[in-house]
């Protein structure tokens, strides 16, 4: 007997930083200068910043554990894109199938409609947090034709997701060609091909849970516009690489094991946040002494003489999320005859999770803005520090990890490592 099964893919991109000029599809006035755009805060309830907290939680574990799983390899991970995939799932999930889902993300003790609310306001919201940056987050189900949705699930998805919802026969190389043009189509081009003619004869997919996003924006202190070289003492060795350099007054903090530099985008809604290990401390052991609201913490605004490589990055999880998944307790969901998504899908046929993956590309160079200033920044906040600012030197020449969050939902859309 054939058998079939519920095939959970999973898409995630950040492009590279650019200059507002240039960025697709934005276009700044100049009578209206970046300096005169107002931010437009994504503003959370206080459940749905409970939802935030346990989402950013469950991210930076997945990612502990992928880092843990590649020994020593540049890592890159949406902790945002698998925590919104995921949740788009289990409401398709029946009894231990979507108490295990939503107990791994952290998200047991929220009530249901409070998790799917912070996932709407939040992707709406990072549409239109930064006029000077894009940002593009898309939602889409392909189920075979031979199968129907559950109504309440159709409603559950477009409503609190946006998400697209196409039939098709999943045999057919025209619609696999279709669900990767729907990649490519929100990607801007830079992640073309998910899914392929490499199938098991004995097992007919049903269903495709796909989600896309996609960052375009340029730094607000520009880098200087002609990187040195200089040597970076990487995992596997020294080699020469090219370093992004500036001297501005950045957001700063430093815990007992790490130097923390945060690197506006645009308006300051979005920022990369840079964390190295102190000397004597390696990057696993500082990874696992932050916790995630360490990434929008900041104790100074200090001026930071700041040398960075500038990278690129493409990384796939392949296998690697369901491993995670399961030591993290989620196990019945990719279990065959044990697994129940009967509110998924109309009908008795048993489903399950066949595959769960995430790619993902990152860009990092001197291009960028060429000045800024936020209305609403974030980053002016002190503590109540009243010290003058000094200057520090900062010089990433080794391992070190990164995140792209959004300040205002304090969410974290992208966290890496690059050790090679």
């Amino acid at each position: 007997m054939n058998r079939v099964t519920l095939s959970l893919a999973f898409l995630a991109f950040l492009a590279g930083v650019v200059g507002c000029n240039k960025t697709a599809d934005i276009k700044v006035e100049e009578e209206n200068p970046l300096e005169e755009m107002e931010a437009q805060p994504i503003l959370l309830s206080k459940a749905e910043e409970n939802v935030a907290a346990s989402a950013n939680t469950f991210g930076l574990e997945v990612f502990r554990q992928l880092v843990s799983a590649q020994k020593g390899e540049d890592v890159l991970f949406s902790p945002f894109g698998l925590s919104l995939n995921l949740s788009l799932c289990a409401g398709g999930g029946e009894a231990e199938t979507k108490s295990q889902i939503l107990s791994t993300l952290g998200f047991s003790k929220w009530k249901a409609d409070d998790v799917a609310s912070y996932f709407k306001s939040v992707s709406e919201g990072l549409l239109c947090v930064d006029p000077s940056s894009k940002f593009l987050c898309a939602n889409s189900v392909w189920v075979d034709k031979n199968y129907t949705l559950e109504d309440a699930f159709k409603d559950y998805a477009s409503d609190s997701f946006k998400a697209e919802l196409t039939s098709l026969d999943l045999l057919k190389k025209e619609s696999l060609g279709a669900i990767n043009r729907w990649c490519a189509d929100h990607t801007e081009g830079k992640i073309a091909k998910v899914v392929d003619d490499s199938r098991d004869p004995e097992v007919r997919s049903v269903s495709y849970l796909l989600n896309a996003l996609y960052f375009n924006g340029g730094w607000q202190f520009p880098f200087d516009e002609k990187p040195q070289e200089g040597t970076f003492h990487g995992q596997s060795g020294d080699r020469l690489v090219s370093y992004l350099q500036n001297e501005e007054h950045y957001q700063y903090y430093e815990t007992e094991k790490a130097r923390l530099v945060s690197l506006p985008y645009g308006n300051c809604s979005y920022s990369l946040v840079v964390a190295l290990p102190k000397d004597g401390i390696g990057l696993s052991e500082m990874m696992n002494s932050l916790d995630a609201m360490t990434l929008f913490t900041g104790s100074r605004h200090d001026v930071i003489r700041l040398r960075l490589p500038k990278f690129e990055m493409e990384y796939n999880t392949g296998d690697e999320l369901v491993p995670v998944l399961k030591k993290l307790g989620m196990t019945v969901p990719f279990q065959a005859g044990q697994a129940d998504f009967s509110s998924m899908f109309k009908g008795s046929a048993p489903f399950y999770i066949e595959k769960l993956f995430q790619k993902t590309v990152i860009t990092v160079d001197e291009k960028g803005t060429e000045a800024a200033a936020a209305t609403f920044n974030t980053i002016l906040m002190s503590n109540g520090e009243t010290n003058p600012p000094v200057l520090r030197t900062l010089t990433v020449d080794r391992p070190f990890a990164f995140a792209l969050v959004e300040n205002t939902s304090k969410t974290i859309l992208f966290l890496g490592q690059k050790v090679l």
